[in-house]
């Protein structure tokens, strides 16, 4: 028998094309990869194409099998990250074999958008996206929505370097443009949005924030940063919410601790609750150096703290400049020392500021500032401060020490005053620098050295001689208490204390009537008609072109012409 084998050949399909769009593709693309063209096969078998993704050359598990060139395999672009590289490869094959691969690649890089006035940058639309701003620190970023972070329960703050390093590593030097969007509920256990912030935030809202920090790592805290510093500039930012503490240090509305630097924090405000339980807590800044500068800015609310605590500003050696504070500021009565409606303590200048509502604590407290050794101008208080000890004023708790002088003018305080020992209307206790153009119009009670003006003027010792000029006070002043005689009340001064003619009052007035008081350790006593008219008051200047006082001759006491409201009037 006789047999023939006949075997059959087949030819393997050609190549198939790949086909990827977009063809430069960002994080916020999903990747499509597609046959461009049909594979040739020369036995015009059927095909099937098997398409595969691979990320930085490694498989990326996403796979397909396709009939024909229209059908295409995904890659969602969340699986993608920016500069991953992407291939697409195809083969084509029939039911025997398989022809030779194709591939594609394209390189995912980060959107960027108009984010206004030319600007480019990162669109933020989410709130994983603004925790995303860790990946690049040095970015401009900018919200193109309103975005909600209230379903993330602990926001990891973004730029977590260490405060006390300089410069600091891992700092934010980017910029973050809110473009007037709100960022809503955003809550962290960290330091706030930012760790520490060395570049800029404009134009943002943030709506019920919630910082609740603890612990060493985490000593300052801020709704926009713990920290802030070498260069950083806070504008046209307004923030709502909470700012909670527990034994950590340097706590603020907007910002914990301005580091290493210059920080400029403007046109913006904090309405809420600020409470630190460690030292230096303010409604906008827990504690700002010399080159920290807050302007038109202002904050709302309750600020509380164990000590070092002021309704915008812990502590402060830079400028405070066109902003203030309403709400309350407090302290415990024992240990809270060093409280201010405006700030704790400042030692650099605090000029055309308000603040009004009430400061209590243990000492040294003040309706605008609670020690002073910087400059005070054209400012004023209505704040009601009450302490059960000692070093209260309506407008200063204590200005002044034993090396440094400090200065109020052109300023006027009309908050109630009640404490201890050094109890003034305006002043605590002088300690030395110069008071002028500056008057008290609020009550004042305390134990000893009690006056309408300076509760003691204590000046021995003191850096340079000081003085009180054009100044007057019309409270009733009142002693309480059983403290010896010789530390007294007064009409204008409660106290003086000085060796070597240090100090002294020039055109210095106190309303005999008003006050309840003939005596002061200085000035000079007048009755109620007399104080509302401009002739008593010796050296100062009411004509129509002056620059500081005013008076409606016959009713009104004097008050300073840069006040928008009316002169106070006798009761």
């Amino acid at each position: 028998m006789v047999s023939d084998t006949i075997t059959v050949q087949n030819s393997a399909p050609g190549t198939a094309p790949v086909d990827i769009r977009p063809t430069d593709p960002t994080v916020q693309d999903d990747l499509v990869c597609t046959v461009a063209t049909e594979a040739a096969d020369a036995d015009g078998d059927s095909l099937v194409y098997d398409l595969r993704w691979f990320v930085d050359g490694v498989a990326s598990g996403l796979s397909r099998t396709v009939v024909g060139f229209g059908e295409a395999l995904l890659a969602p672009a969340t699986e993608t990250a920016i500069d991953e590289v992407w291939t697409c490869t195809v083969t084509a094959r029939d039911d025997r074999d398989s022809g030779a691969e194709a591939s594609g690649s394209v390189t995912v890089r980060q959107e960027f958008v108009d984010c206004g006035g030319g600007t480019m940058g990162v669109p933020v639309r989410t709130c994983d996206d603004l925790q995303d701003m860790n990946n690049d620190l040095t970015q401009t970023y900018c919200l193109v929505n309103d975005v909600d972070c209230g379903d993330i329960v602990d926001f990891s703050s973004v730029g977590k370097a260490s405060p006390s390093v300089r410069p600091a590593r891992e700092a934010f030097t980017g910029v973050l443009l809110g473009n007037d969007f709100q960022i809503t509920g955003l809550q962290t256990t960290e330091r706030g949005l930012f760790g520490v912030l060395h570049g800029e935030v404009r134009d943002l809202y943030m709506i019920d924030v919630y910082v609740e920090s603890a612990g060493v790592p985490t000593y300052c805290s801020g709704a926009i940063a713990g920290a802030a510093g070498e260069g950083a500039i806070i504008d046209n930012v307004h923030i709502t919410g909470a700012i909670h503490t527990d034994s950590v240090s340097f706590t603020g509305g907007i910002v914990g601790y301005n580091n290493n630097g210059v920080m400029t924090l403007s046109n913006s405000s904090f309405t809420g609750e600020v409470t630190g339980t460690g030292t230096y807590t303010g409604g906008l800044i827990g504690l700002s150096y010399a080159e920290g500068t807050v302007e038109r800015s202002w904050a709302e609310g309750v600020v509380s703290g164990p000590s070092r605590v002021g309704g915008l500003a812990g502590f402060s050696s830079g400028l405070i400049a066109d902003s203030s504070f309403s709400g309350e500021v407090v302290t415990p009565s024992t240990g809270g020392v060093y409280v201010g409606g405006l700030a704790g303590g400042m030692f650099g200048t605090i000029d055309s500021c308000f603040s009004e509502g009430s400061v209590t604590g243990g000492g040294y407290l003040g309706g605008l500032v609670g020690w002073l050794t910087g400059t005070i101008r054209e400012s004023g208080s209505t704040m009601d401060v009450a302490t059960s000890t000692d070093v209260a004023g309506g407008l200063v708790g204590q200005m002044g020490s034993s090396t440094v002088n400090g200065t109020i003018e052109r300023s006027f305080a009309t908050g109630n005053v009640s404490g201890g020992h050094k109890t003034g209307g305006l002043l605590g206790l002088f300690h030395g620098g110069h008071i002028s153009d500056s008057y008290a119009t609020g009550d004042v009670e305390g134990s000893s050295s009690v006056g309408g003006l300076v509760g003691m003027a204590f000046t021995s010792g003191a850096p340079a001689p000081s003085s009180a000029s054009r100044v007057y006070s019309v409270g009733q002043v009142t002693r309480v208490g059983t403290e010896p005689g010789t530390l007294r009340r007064g009409g204008l001064s409660g106290a003086h204390l000085d060796t070597g003619g240090r100090w002294h009052y020039s055109a210095a007035y106190w309303d005999t009537e008003s006050s309840g008081n003939d005596t002061s350790s200085g000035g000079e006593g007048k009755t109620t008609d007399d104080m509302t008219t401009g002739s008593t008051y010796i050296g100062w200047d009411f004509s129509d072109d002056a620059s500081v006082w005013t008076i409606e001759e016959g009713s009104s006491y004097p008050c300073l012409q840069w006040q928008a409201e009316a002169c106070p009037m006798p009761e």
